[in-house]
């Protein structure tokens, strides 16, 4: 057993009794400890204690269950590189297994540098509840993603101004253009008509109704499933539309081809004004 204020040649303690405990004092604000007491990490093999004239801690300490810490009670820097050539890594932290932990409980982890490289082999995570990219102040002058798939997920996905812009350009933005006139305006406009004149028949003929009313109900019941449910309404709506004028299509045609007048699909083939008007049309075309 060594006494207080002594080491072995070795710098280990010899045994972990508390006799064995090592002290070696160096004034009121420096203290180096070995074989100390028992505590969280195991019994202390090693401990390195400084303490200010203001109460301000520092501490290294070794355990025997293989932990190593380092406490400060303020900032705690490491400067290395001086003297070290440019493009050559002046600071490496490593581990060999397990993760790599850096937790700041009450403020920011921050990493600066001239250039910054976050590189996995796998997976790169950015999880937080709000993940901004780029300088607040819009100073940042160019964002890019590459990769084989990009894929955005969320309930609102919002398109940018500048995003946009380059949507916009080229002779592509005119194609998007006429198709949009087209289909929002003429081909709408056509389609709108036939269907209102079609309702506006159907009601003077079987319900007897002006074709004012007609409309009017028809655009009431539209309009209100389309405020209630919205897009989805719409289309479940047109599905279901789209299914009862398919079955009834269907059901015309058999209909039609069972009368006694037509006797079937054949008589109407071969029909002398059927045969004519192929001809017609056929000449028509070439």
């Amino acid at each position: 057993m060594l006494p207080a204020g002594q080491t072995s040649e070795s710098g280990a303690p010899e045994n972990r009794n508390p006799e064995s405990r090592v002290l070696d004092i160096f004034g009121p604000n420096l203290i180096i400890e070995s074989n100390g007491p028992v505590g969280v990490g195991g019994a202390l093999a090693y401990q390195l204690f400084s303490i200010t004239d203001k109460g301000i801690k520092y501490q290294q300490a070794l355990h025997a269950s293989g932990l190593a810490t380092i406490e400060a009670d303020q900032t705690l820097e490491i400067q290395t590189g001086k003297k070290n050539k440019s493009g050559r890594v002046s600071y490496v932290a490593m581990a060999h297994n397990g993760d790599m932990a850096m937790t700041a409980a009450n403020g920011f982890v921050r990493i600066k540098g001239q250039n910054i490289v976050l590189d996995a082999d796998n997976e790169i995570f950015l999880q937080g509840k709000k993940v901004t990219i780029g300088n607040a102040d819009k100073t940042t002058e160019s964002t890019q993603i590459f990769g084989q798939k990009i894929v955005f997920n969320g309930n609102n996905v919002y398109t940018y101004r500048g995003f946009k812009k380059i949507k916009k350009k080229g002779a592509a933005a005119f194609l998007r253009g006429f198709r949009a006139l087209y289909l929002g305006l003429i081909f709408n406009v056509l389609v709108m008509g036939s269907v209102s004149l079609a309702a506006i028949k159907f009601g003077e003929i079987v319900l007897g109704l002006p074709g004012w009313f007609t409309l009017s109900i028809a655009c009431s019941i539209t309009l209100i499933y389309s405020l209630l449910g919205g897009l989805k309404a719409v289309i479940i709506t047109d599905f279901i539309q789209f299914t009862f004028a398919m079955i009834g299509s269907v059901w015309a045609m058999i209909y039609c081809l069972g009368l006694p007048e037509i006797g079937g699909l054949s008589n109407l083939i071969s029909h002398t004004n059927v045969i004519k008007l192929f001809k017609k049309k056929f000449i028509q075309f070439l």
